[in-house]
């Protein structure tokens, strides 16, 4: 691995987890779930990244459809 220039440490991946991640997620008053904290994990590697992959992933085509399931309210009654 140091042969080829590629990183073995944990050093850069924890610091990005907090400055990526963490920072974003921890604010005060702040409650996440699961899919919400993973659209937005998404979207921060996305705005960290280079500009262009930010630029593309918004660029391209969205489909016309929602992917979240209709809620199920009709079901509490």
């Amino acid at each position: 691995y140091v042969r080829n220039g590629w990183q073995i440490g944990s050093g850069r991946v924890e610091s990005a987890c907090k400055s990526v991640v963490a920072c974003r997620l921890k604010g005060p008053g702040m409650r996440w779930r699961e899919p919400g904290t993973n659209a937005l994990c998404h979207l921060r590697a996305l705005l960290k990244s280079e500009p262009s992959t930010w630029r593309h992933y918004w660029s391209r085509e969205k489909p016309q459809h929602s992917t979240h399931p209709k809620p199920a309210s009709h079901l509490l009654s």
